[in-house]
């Protein structure tokens, strides 16, 4: 047999073919054992892939079609939620007393000021004025979620987790979210102290490269499947943006209640559950933390 450039070539694509498929396998994940009564399965997402990368997962959609419930981290169907968000986000939403009003501003330096405003502009089309009433982890979230969108150009409504929410709907499947609005609230301004919010406003103003360069190792690890390394990327010292060991170690923390939370639904199983791969991977990972507690956990398609 004489071997060719063309045939070595072709070789080499399906090479990479198989390992694609491997690894993007890697993020489709089977539930079985400790006596439950069907298998579930856990999908990784993450928010800047495009909905056409889910076509690229075998047996995705198989999978979703053999359960009966979509589990997700929380679910959007709040009639109120606009202004929930909004009362939780503001320094002043204390009423209970009769507390002196706090302004943004007043906890910087006017060049501090300048940097933010200037932030603001770029990003929101907004002025520090106009957000002088907000906690400043309102202001880097809105300011991280616009930063990715420029440069993801990805809508953060339209993910993967959002689709099978929104799926589930139609075909009346149940949703079930694992966090409640309160705990929700909680996780996006109160999980900080505020003098670390300060901090951390400051950051993504002045640094805003270091949130892309994690988001984007963060992108490459979980097209490859590697959910383990994506833990590690976010702890690691030479991460310094504003999701970083100490976000981990509070997701940790809410591991630990989620495995409570899904131990019925595992049970009955066919729950399809549908979370941010940064919950999922390291030792203090879902993955990890479910196969502690009894639970086989293995890859679909491996």
């Amino acid at each position: 047999m004489t071997i060719t450039r063309k045939s070595i070539k072709l070789c080499l694509l399906t090479l990479v073919l198989i390992i694609s498929v491997n690894a993007k396998a890697q993020i489709l994940y089977e539930i079985s054992g400790k006596g439950a009564n069907a298998k579930s399965y856990i999908f990784a997402t993450n928010k800047f892939v495009p909905l056409s990368f889910l076509d690229s997962v075998p047996n995705l959609f198989a999978k979703y079609e053999a359960t009966n419930k979509v589990i997700c981290e929380f679910a959007l169907d709040s009639t109120n939620l606009s202004n929930m968000l909004l009362k939780a986000a503001m320094l002043n939403n204390d009423t209970s007393s009769n507390k002196t009003i706090q302004y943004l501003s007043k906890m910087y330096t006017s060049f501090e000021q300048e940097l933010i405003n200037q932030t603001l502009m770029e990003k929101c089309g907004l002025t520090l004025k106009d957000v002088d009433l907000m906690k400043p982890a309102y202001l880097t979230n809105m300011i991280r979620a616009e930063l990715m969108r420029q440069t993801f150009n990805i809508d953060e409504n339209y993910t993967s987790e959002l689709f099978f929410e929104a799926i589930a709907t139609e075909s009346g499947k149940k949703i079930v979210p694992l966090d409640n609005m309160s705990e929700t609230l909680y996780m996006l301004f109160e999980r900080e102290p505020i003098d670390w919010q300060k901090k951390e406003l400051m950051k993504i103003c002045q640094y805003p490269e270091k949130e892309i360069e994690l988001e984007q190792n963060i992108l490459n690890l979980y097209k490859f499947g590697r959910i383990n390394q994506i833990a590690y990327e976010i702890t690691t010292p030479d991460n310094t943006s504003t999701l970083s060991y100490s976000d981990y170690q509070v997701f940790a923390q809410r591991n630990n209640v989620w495995v409570k939370r899904l131990e019925g639904h595992l049970q009955e199983g066919k729950a399809f559950i549908v979370l941010d791969a940064m919950y999922l991977g390291g030792e203090k990972g879902l993955l990890q933390l479910l196969r502690a507690s009894g639970y086989k956990v293995k890859s679909v398609n491996k």
